[in-house]
């Protein structure tokens, strides 16, 4: 990598850096995907090597905002899919107070209608 390249991806990161903190201007977590596929199978490498690339954790990584993933339900071939929650700098506790809740509200809904989950996953409608 050239000096030019470094200097130039240094400025793209400080761009993304301000887009997520002018997202935060307006909401308190961001919630999005967490990959672009559904988890791929243990046995099958040369699937985990096509979506592995396609994981949304990347411009979090780089911009260095806390986040977390937790379980939204399973695919139509029973693998899990993910949500995303990212935070503000140092708000870790807003993140695991947001996952707690997830996790509740995942649960009454696994209570409420069990022949769902098995259908559609963990905390799908």
């Amino acid at each position: 990598m050239s000096a030019g390249d470094y200097v130039h991806a240094a400025r793209r990161r400080l761009e993304m850096i301000a887009a997520v903190e002018d997202a935060f201007r307006e909401v308190d977590v961001l919630m999005c995907a967490s990959a672009m596929d559904p988890a791929s199978r243990m046995d099958n490498p040369a699937e985990t090597e096509r979506t592995y690339p396609r994981q949304a954790r990347t411009p979090f990584n780089v911009t260095g905002h806390p986040a977390l993933a937790m379980m939204s339900g399973l695919s139509s071939g029973g693998l899990p899919l993910s949500v995303q929650f990212v935070g503000r700098n140092f708000a870790e506790a807003t993140l695991f107070q947001v996952a707690r809740e997830w996790e509740r509200v995942c649960r009454r809904r696994r209570e409420a209608s069990p022949d769902r989950v098995s259908a559609h996953g963990s905390c799908q409608g």
